[in-house]
């Protein structure tokens, strides 16, 4: 039973690897209001890299926007990842190939995101245009504008100013492949240096202005560590909580799946013998 939980599990992602986020202090309040939290550094990156059982670390940028492909558009999450790290964290490519290094605007696609496109101006007109679409040889284009879709197309804001979002010539490096709860939706990939630069454009196009008291230090939001066994999972995952850090993985799932089968075993056990020990003083 504990083998077809693994199974189930695994299905859904990667069951070595931990994710990690800023945890912020609720209680511990820093001078001016502000509370105090871990910074996910680079720094801290080479922390994780030193923990015994780590087996690699990359940071995680995410921003979102819409992919162009002729009159099809699809919404979705453009993350930035370290190309060399792809392999180690076990993103299976389907056709294509995984990112390189100085591959630029070059894309890997999550496995479902082929379903993602729809035909904007006809939804606009109440009907569904079933898409037609090839990744790896269509030209794509890729706009920060999050709102696009809801706009019914790019360039201004809610307030009505003229924004003028940067238009990216994608290329498609490959499809990642179908059945994995962490990708399969997970948009794009990009390295990690084009979707920081993706990011400075659109603050620079919406003229966003950094935060007063903000640290100028470059910090993440979500960093992810890979884990050389699944039995050190657990272990590994406590120590990052105890420098500071929110950190999950699939294995709390897994864990608690055997805990509620162990528990239903157990049950099923008592509830058997006071069935024996009633039979028997019936007989007597």
């Amino acid at each position: 039973m504990q083998e077809a939980y693994t199974g189930q599990i695994s299905r859904m992602g990667s069951l070595t690897t931990i994710n990690v986020h800023k945890s912020y202090d609720d209680f511990g309040g820093a001078p001016g209001g502000r509370s105090k939290t871990a910074e996910l550094n680079d720094k801290t990156i080479q922390d994780f890299k030193h923990i015994d059982g780590v087996m690699g670390v990359t940071p995680v940028v995410q921003t979102y926007g819409v992919i162009l492909n002729g009159r099809y558009v699809a919404d979705c999450p453009i993350k930035g990842i370290d190309p060399a790290s792809m392999e180690l964290f076990e993103f299976n490519i389907k056709e294509g190939r995984l990112l390189e290094q100085g591959d630029g605007l070059h894309v890997v696609f999550g496995g479902s995101m082929e379903h993602q496109f729809y035909d904007l101006k006809a939804m606009q007109r109440g009907r569904w245009v079933e898409p037609k679409v090839d990744l790896m040889k269509d030209r794509m284009t890729l706009v920060a504008d999050d709102s696009y879709a809801y706009r019914g197309g790019s360039g201004f804001s809610d307030g009505g100013k003229k924004v003028n979002y940067k238009e990216y010539k994608i290329k498609t490096a490959g499809i990642l492949e179908e059945g994995d709860w962490d990708t399969d939706w997970g948009g794009i990939y990009m390295p990690l240096e084009t979707v920081e630069q993706i990011i400075k454009d659109k603050q620079k196009a919406e003229n966003q202005r950094p935060e007063p008291g903000k640290s100028a230090r470059k910090t993440y939001e979500h960093v992810m560590v890979k884990v050389d066994d699944m039995k050190n999972v657990a272990n590994i995952q406590e120590n990052i909580k105890s420098m500071g850090f929110n950190a999950y993985s699939l294995n709390e799932w897994l864990d608690e799946m055997k805990k509620n089968c162990r528990h239903n075993a157990s049950s099923s056990r008592r509830h058997r013998s006071c069935i024996l020990i009633s039979s028997s003083h019936r007989n007597n």
